[in-house]
């Protein structure tokens, strides 16, 4: 057995990437030329764990569960059930429209179209009158799933508007069906791609003046700052011990002053005493 890749696609996803969806897209196109699993408007093609690891014998159970899970948020690839029973877990594999396009697998818009009705004009009149009873509710495993709605896709003006602000189309767009609130279209597209060449010059612009600036020869603050000088320096603490001494001078001579009316007062009181 031979396994090969797309260079152009291991160069943009990686090379595990490329050989894992090469695969895919073979058996696809496989069931596509025998006109056979087709569902939701798609061809898919289904493996078991186990037959995931016979095809693929350099890698590991884990590896092959995080390929798959890398290439799903890549917007690469579908997953899906549509086996028989329930309790059948073998996982249906697909190409988003992004992938087939990579791999030129794209289905033209108007294939599984045709109806029974088409075919059979005079079905009406042969079909019983539904039994309308709201208390005869289907069974689970019975409900057909709803389909997923088509992920939004960039039209050639926005995809020529994208070449010009030189952007990735891909993560773009990526970016936008994930983060953009409220209904996807072509004009809100071209708008999310307009706020991503500002912000692309912005950050340019911001990295050109942090080269440009040029730097004060004042320190940032701590030793050698003014402020920090007069506030924690050599010279704010001579200026504080200067303080501190001429607060204790202060002191003492109206300690002295204080005695020396005390005294005073003293003796004029016992002369009085002693003429009295």
């Amino acid at each position: 057995m031979q396994h090969s890749f797309d260079i152009s696609i291991a160069t943009k996803f990686g090379v595990n990437e490329a050989i894992f969806l090469n695969n895919i897209a073979f058996w696809i196109a496989k069931n596509k030329a025998n006109n056979k699993h087709f569902h939701e408007g798609r061809y898919w093609t289904y493996n078991s764990s186990k037959a995931l690891a016979e095809l693929f014998p350099y890698w590991s159970d884990d590896q092959i569960d995080r390929l798959i899970k890398k290439c799903c948020k890549l917007d690469l690839l579908l997953i899906n059930n549509f086996n028989d029973t329930s309790y059948d877990r073998t996982r249906w594999f697909g190409l988003t429209d992004f992938a087939l396009e990579l791999f030129n697998l794209a289905i033209p818009r108007n294939h599984g179209m045709d109806t029974t009705k088409s075919r059979t004009p005079f079905r009406e009149i042969a079909e019983p009158i539904p039994d309308i009873n709201t208390d005869n509710k289907p069974n689970k495993r019975e409900r057909k799933k709803r389909a997923p709605l088509s992920p939004f896709m960039p039209d050639k003006e926005n995809t020529m508007l994208c070449q010009t602000f030189n952007l990735d189309l891909h993560e773009e767009t990526l970016s936008f069906r994930e983060r953009h609130k409220g209904v996807k279209t072509q004009y809100e597209f071209s708008r999310w791609l307009k706020n991503a060449k500002e912000y692309q010059d912005r950050k340019k612009n911001v990295r050109n003046t942090d080269r440009n600036e040029v730097k004060s020869s004042i320190p940032d603050y701590g030793p050698g700052h003014p402020r920090w000088e007069a506030l924690h320096g050599t010279n704010a603490l001579f200026k504080d011990e200067s303080n501190a001494k001429q607060d204790r001078s202060q002191n003492r001579s109206f300690d002295t002053k204080i005695s020396g009316s005390n005294i005073r007062g003293n003796g004029v009181r016992k002369a009085t005493e002693y003429l009295f």
